[in-house]
């Protein structure tokens, strides 16, 4: 079973441990999580994880610079010996073409989890069967833009020049070789090649000499047959004619088939194919069962209130789980639930309640306005009311009341007319101030007034 480290808040954390060991029979999140980035070394040399999981968006960081510090902590986990041996992967809310996430395939960090593009979520449980086999460099090659090598004619030219070394160290064989024979002469002189071939043809027998193999040759192998020695007593001709060159030797011919051989080994090859797929069908199925299994049903966890759970289990559906939420009167924190269902998806509505519930009006107004989301394009009376209080916030007085109109909210109106208030009378103020009309005492008076209201505004 290997051990899974999560960097994140514990918030999500507390969500996502019990998924990983639901999902898989060898990974188990362990208990304790890891909020900050400079805690992350630390808790790898403490609890000595196999995986670290990290979360770019829910993990806290000491810097500005958030992915500078992130890069610089990898680096340091990547070069230290200690941990060599452990698997990082970084799950991140950015686009795949992100100058950041190349980088970090740079640094071998070996899974890297970004939203798919269909409703910018991320499934968790493919994480988890990503995480469940090897690390494999097809995981993160797309953000290395490289591309698999084609390895087929490699291969081929390999076998070729196989085949062509064989031929060669066939024809220098040494028992096609004949070894000269050195020895000596009654005086003592070593003997020359001629005298020594002189002298084999003069002991030997005139006679041809036919000599039978006790053992037929196979038929699928090529032999072999050696170059006559030419001799002082053999003529020109007869050399000629025994001589039979190594490339116009045929290659010994394959054993005849019957048909009805060939036809039993192509039905062989039919039912080992059949098998073969009912095996897959068969594992296929056994794995949708086992993950209908572990899956709670969409219903069940809506019903339940498990807005997070919800949206982990079934990304597509993400939005869909954000709007159920935003209407439930029962969530009191909004602002936590919305944050970690962001984590799983980046669609434009989640971003839209993110920011809201970040205070950033500003980036809200922002995203409606890009946005061609039908969620967006029809707003929700809860939608409605954030884009109305942005608005406002951002000092847009008309448009927020615009938007505000159809709600009928008094306790949202009496806000924005309230800011709207505060507005005129710093902006008269701010005429006084520039037209220099005011003395000092009146100008000092006038600069503690706009303060005043922009404070009163800020609260509204």
């Amino acid at each position: 079973m290997k051990k899974v480290l999560l960097a994140m808040d514990e918030g999500i954390a507390s969500k996502l441990a019990p998924m990983f060991e639901e999902n898989s029979q060898s990974l188990k999140a362990i208990p304790q999580c890891v909020p900050y980035c400079r805690s992350i070394i630390q808790s790898l040399s403490r609890f000595k994880p196999d995986i670290l999981f990290l979360s770019m968006k829910r993990i806290k960081y000491d810097t500005k610079d958030s992915q500078q510090e992130l890069f610089n902590t990898i680096y340091k986990i990547k070069t230290d010996p200690e941990f060599s041996q452990v698997r990082i992967a970084v799950q991140a809310s950015l686009p795949k073409n992100d100058p950041f996430l190349r980088e970090l395939a740079k640094l071998q960090v070996e899974d890297i989890f970004i939203p798919d593009g269909n409703g910018g979520s991320i499934n968790m449980l493919n994480v988890i069967k990503q995480l469940s086999k090897p690390a494999n460099l097809k995981n993160i090659d797309r953000f290395l833009a490289i591309k698999a090598p084609n390895l087929h004619k490699n291969e081929i030219s390999g076998k070729e020049d196989h085949i062509q070394n064989d031929n060669e160290i066939k024809a220098e064989s040494p028992k096609n070789k004949t070894k000269p024979i050195e020895g000596k002469n009654e005086e003592g002189s070593p003997k020359t090649k001629r005298s020594i071939k002189l002298e084999r043809t003069e002991k030997t027998n005139p006679k041809p000499v036919k000599i039978i193999s006790k053992t037929k040759p196979s038929p699928q192998k090529n032999v072999s047959i050696p170059r006559p020695v030419k001799s002082e007593h053999t003529s020109k001709v007869e050399v000629e004619k025994n001589y039979v060159p190594e490339k116009k030797i045929k290659k010994a011919q394959k054993p005849h088939i019957s048909n009805s051989k060939k036809n039993l080994t192509k039905k062989h090859i039919i039912v080992i194919c059949i098998l073969l797929a009912v095996c897959f069908a068969s594992a296929y199925i056994f794995h949708l069962s086992r993950s209908a299994i572990n899956t709670p049903p969409y219903t069940s966890l809506i019903n339940q209130g498990k807005y997070v759970q919800a949206a982990t289990y079934y990304p597509s559906k993400a939005v869909e789980v954000e709007n159920k939420m935003l209407n439930d009167s029962n969530v009191k924190d909004k602002a936590t639930n919305t944050s970690e269902i962001a984590d799983i998806s980046d669609a434009d509505p989640i971003k839209f309640d993110d920011a809201y519930f970040n205070g950033n009006f500003n980036k809200v107004v922002t995203i409606y306005e890009d946005s061609n989301n039908q969620n967006l394009l029809k707003l929700s009376n809860a939608r409605r009311t954030m884009l109305a209080y942005s608005y406002m916030k951002t000092g847009d007085v008309q448009d927020a009341k615009e938007v505000a109109k159809p709600l009928n909210n008094q306790q949202l109106n009496d806000k924005i007319n309230a800011y709207e208030k505060f507005q005129k009378a710093n902006s008269i103020l701010q005429d006084k101030l520039k037209s220099g009309q005011l003395n000092d005492s009146d100008r000092q008076k006038a600069q503690h007034e706009i303060r005043k209201n922009k404070l009163a505004m800020k609260q509204l």
